[in-house]
Order: structure tokens, then sequence, then C-alpha cells
């Protein structure tokens, strides 16, 4: 089944990525914003990378919508140029350390493209922020977003949840171990497991069982086992195996993480 059983969860993102959104541009106040004109040579590049209505995140983003309730404000950290989640959610704050791909939110055709697939009534909203993540971000507020996208950027969440409303949500991917991190905080509770299959989250206890839990006893994962996958990308020489793994998590934001 899609759901994993051996630790093994796929590595899905294309071309992907400056962990931790770092480089060199860490002041936000190099920001883009939507506009006309630009060059389609961006919205080629995200075709050839995310292949449009093709792009296997967009039902799984679909599907966060059934759970979450329709975020309408969304910040996405270590974006690349993933333009997809603003088929589905009308208002999105793009940040990106490479000030390169910002250019697709500025493209006509992109522009175009999300208009006239968008999955929602209003004008749709794409700002695009050329920074470092894990900087200050001074145009960035806490508490404003009602969801947080991280895909394959790092542990994005751990300098990123906290631009998020309480009872807001974080969709994340375990690809450089954010969601196992999300796991291991406090103020985060695990509430949905992707199932590519059925192209829903699965929210039932049932479902959720056994994810972020060890193998050898059935404890819940560690802060320490997070830093040992991360300094270990091969599991079979970490001290631990995960009883399950999927590809995305939902996650619903309570309090400030530990």
């Amino acid at each position: 089944g899609p759901l994993l059983t051996n630790d093994d969860t796929p590595r899905m993102s294309p071309k992907r990525k400056r962990v931790g959104g770092g480089g060199e541009a860490g002041a936000d106040s190099k920001r883009m914003v939507r506009a006309r004109g630009s060059s389609s040579s961006a919205f080629s590049r995200y075709m050839r990378s995310y292949k449009g209505l093709d792009d296997f995140h967009l039902q799984m983003f679909v599907a966060a919508t059934a759970v979450t309730g329709h975020p309408q404000r969304v910040f996405y950290p270590g974006c690349f140029n993933h333009l997809t989640a603003s088929l589905v959610f009308p208002d999105v704050v793009y940040l990106d350390c490479d000030k390169s791909v910002g250019a697709v939110f500025n493209d006509d055709r992109a522009n175009a493209f999300v208009s006239e697939h968008k999955q929602y009534a209003q004008r749709p909203k794409m700002e695009f922020i050329c920074a470092n993540y894990e900087s200050q971000l001074a145009c960035v507020a806490d508490g404003t977003f009602d969801m947080l996208i991280s895909m394959s950027a790092g542990i994005a969440s751990r300098a990123c949840a906290r631009y998020v409303r309480a009872g807001g949500y974080l969709l994340l991917s375990d690809a450089h171990y954010d969601a196992r991190y999300a796991a291991t905080q406090a103020g985060l509770t695990l509430v949905g497991v992707y199932h590519p299959e059925k192209q829903l989250f699965e929210t039932s206890a049932e479902a959720l069982d056994g994810h972020f839990c060890t193998r050898a006893d059935g404890a819940w994962i560690t802060p320490a086992q997070v830093e040992e996958s991360v300094a270990q990308p091969v599991k079979a020489k970490r001290s631990f195996r995960l009883m399950r793994e999927a590809w995305f998590y939902l996650f619903r934001f309570k309090s400030e993480l530990t």
C-alpha cells in the first residue's frame, strides 16, 4: 500500500533545493511582488520541474483543504519555483534565497496559467520574497498565516512556524526531516497523513497510529533522533527505524514551539 512501513519515504521533489533556504540573500528587503511583462522562460522552467497540472503536489494541496478548511493566506518558505500552490490557495507568500526563482511569480504565462486553472473565486495574489527563512523577516508578521507549506528545503518549520496563527496548519514533507521535527514539538499536533492512492489526508486515530514511532519499542521519535536523521541520511546506518512513514503530513499549530 502507499503508506510505507519500512522508513523508506520517497524523496520526490524535483531538482531541489538549498537546505535552509540559505545563501547570501539574507535581507528580506529584497522582495518582488507580482508584476507583468517578464520572460516566459521562468514558466518553462517551472513546467519542466513540476509539470503544471500534472504536478503530483496539486491533488495533495487540494486534499489538504478538506482538513484545514480552505486556508486563504499561506506562507511557503524554500519554495523554489513551485507556483502550483497558487492554483489552490488564493494568497501565497513565497520565499526563497535564490532570487532567480522569483521570476516565475512575475511571468505573464505563469500568471495566466494560475488565473485560468485556480480553484477559488478570488483574484490570485502571489508575492515573492528573496531571503533566507532563518533570518529575521521584518516584512512577515508572526501569527498571520493560515498555513505553512514546507516541502524539501530543510527544517523550515523550526524558524517559520511562528508565522502561523493559533489554530492554523503546517503542511510538511519529511523529505528533509521537517515532519519528524514537527512531531517532536509540543505546540504541534499531528492531524493528517496523506494517502496518495486515495488522494486524501486520513485523519483517524488508526491512520495516524505508528507514524513517528520507532520500530524497536514503539516510542515517539526524539529530538536527538531527528538530528541523527539530518546527520546520517543513510537509513541503514541510523540507530533507529520508524514504524510507518508517508509522503506528506498535516499538523495543527496550537502554541509556541519548544
